[in-house]
């Protein structure tokens, strides 16, 4: 990687990287924290959209998070199928709750916080914000139109302890892989 500056280096990763992967999926969802940067990603969103025969979703908002946030309007550009398409994701208008980039920061322990979300535990900004980009998917992927529907089921995962059971049987399964 010398002579170039770690920090560009991660952040052209960290933009790009989500269309690296030759993953076949029916929807991508990537956030870009800097929207700047969606004119240079359009060209890797359109032909992963083509290549994989599914729909990319581009998200950004005032924020800067690189994610769709609960509590801001994020711009969502989707290519699929050769065409492309935008709309406004207004979270407030889906009943999800205030918040701030605070509450999506990790505490001392990010790990614990990670698994305290996962178990519906989490702080609620930062638990709307996984279930806003886990219903964004399910719409994305068509398996439902529906957000509130989405957003009901992505809830759900979170408060009966499915999303912690898939990480710790994950975690199992990379323990015996290492083993």
């Amino acid at each position: 990687m010398l002579p170039l500056d770690v920090r560009r280096l991660g952040r052209f990763v960290n933009a790009l990287g989500p269309f690296l992967a030759d993953m076949p999926v029916d929807a991508q969802l990537t956030g870009v924290s800097d929207p700047r940067l969606v004119p240079g990603l359009r060209h890797a969103a359109e032909h992963t959209a083509r290549r994989t025969g599914g729909s990319v979703w581009l998200a950004t908002n005032d924020t800067g998070a690189d994610e769709l946030v609960g509590f801001a309007p994020n711009l969502v550009r989707t290519y699929e199928g050769g065409g492309e398409d935008e709309f406004v994701l207004d979270p407030a208008a889906l009943g999800l709750g205030p918040g701030g980039l605070e509450d999506l920061r990790p505490g001392a322990d990010p790990v614990r916080d990670v698994l305290d979300l996962l178990a519906g535990r989490g702080r609620p900004a930062a638990e709307d914000a996984v279930c806003l980009n886990a219903a964004a998917l399910a719409v994305a992927g068509r398996l439902t139109g529906d957000w509130h529907q989405a957003l009901r089921g992505a809830r759900a995962v979170l408060n009966d302890g499915s999303a912690l059971a898939l990480v710790d049987r994950l975690r199992r399964a990379t323990e015996v892989a290492h083993a």
